[in-house]
């Protein structure tokens, strides 16, 4: 009986050991080289804000000129933005590379297909966009933006139009 309580103990051992060996090895991701970075900024908003729906600052690499619209879901977004004349965001997470455009958005979760852009900083030749949409004013001269490895780019400000949404 002592030796099966023995062997018990011993496997037991073994297998906390394996835990802890197994755990104290090698990051797969250690702290500081991951291929990602931020983009952060500061959205001024004009006009009053809506009763209702959700509003969103988001970065995308790739976007359809003209008309300069999102295509397929955003490279990384904000939380919604609390009301307030002036929102300082960051976006972690986004891979390594050049972007072409932050959007502010707003959408109502009652009528998804009714969302409206309404701020912008993207890359377009003559910084207006094509009939207003996306609205004036953007970053006037914009050449879009690169996200480096571990740091965070700034300075991607927007102004955000709250009259456009309906």
């Amino acid at each position: 009986m002592k030796a099966f309580f023995s062997c018990r103990a011993a496997v037991l051992t073994c297998i906390a050991a394996l835990v802890f060996v197994s755990g104290c090895g090698g990051d797969d991701n250690p702290v500081g080289t991951t291929d990602t970075g931020s983009i952060a900024g500061t959205v001024t908003f004009v006009g009053t804000w809506p009763a209702a729906g959700n509003i969103q600052v988001s970065a995308y690499s790739f976007i359809r000129i003209p008309p300069g619209v999102p295509t397929g879901p955003p490279d990384g977004f904000t939380d919604p933005v609390t009301p307030a004349m002036s929102y300082d965001y960051q976006i972690d997470g986004l891979e390594v590379g050049t972007y072409a455009a932050v959007f502010v958005g707003w959408r109502d979760p009652a009528n998804p297909s009714g969302a409206r852009v309404i701020g912008t900083y993207w890359t377009y030749i003559d910084s207006v966009g094509v009939a207003g949409d996306p609205p004036a004013p953007v970053a006037p001269g914009s050449k879009g933006f690169t996200v480096k490895k571990n740091e965070v780019t700034g300075g991607i400000d927007v102004v955000a139009d709250l009259s456009l949404i309906p």
